[in-house]
């Protein structure tokens, strides 16, 4: 149990920092949807790129409704699963700690993470009314 709580506290702190990444960008004023978006990918871009510290992988991945980047729906099973895998294991461990695992799989990985979780956070954030 206090493992699950500590769990999500990474997550929403990840979707906090980036949420206050993008207010900050987008200066407060009311900016267009694909600005937010874009600015939504550049605050993870660091998060995903250069994940700070390699931590071991543990317990089951929670279930998170899964949306990959178009360029995927031509990929492989193994890719799709390995990146809906990844987007998983960031809402349940943070997205520092599935960086690291991506970058065990190559920079296409890296890339698809990258951008499936930019699609993720914008909608989260946006349904928080953050951006």
């Amino acid at each position: 149990m206090e493992e699950q709580l500590e769990q999500q506290n990474k997550i929403e702190a990840d979707i906090h920092r980036v949420g206050q990444e993008v207010k900050e960008q987008a200066g407060g004023g009311a900016t267009p949807e694909v600005t937010e978006r874009a600015l939504v990918r550049q605050s993870l871009h660091p998060m995903v790129k250069a994940p700070a510290v390699a931590v071991p992988q543990a317990g089951q991945p929670a279930a998170v409704d899964m949306e990959l980047p178009v360029y995927l729906h031509d990929a492989s099973a193994a890719i799709k699963d390995r990146v809906e895998r990844l987007v998983e294991d960031a809402f349940e461990h943070g997205v520092e700690h599935a960086a690291v695992e991506a970058q065990k799989s190559g920079p296409f990985i890296v890339d698809a993470l990258h951008d499936a979780l930019s699609d993720k956070f914008y909608e989260e954030l946006k349904k928080r009314n953050i951006v």
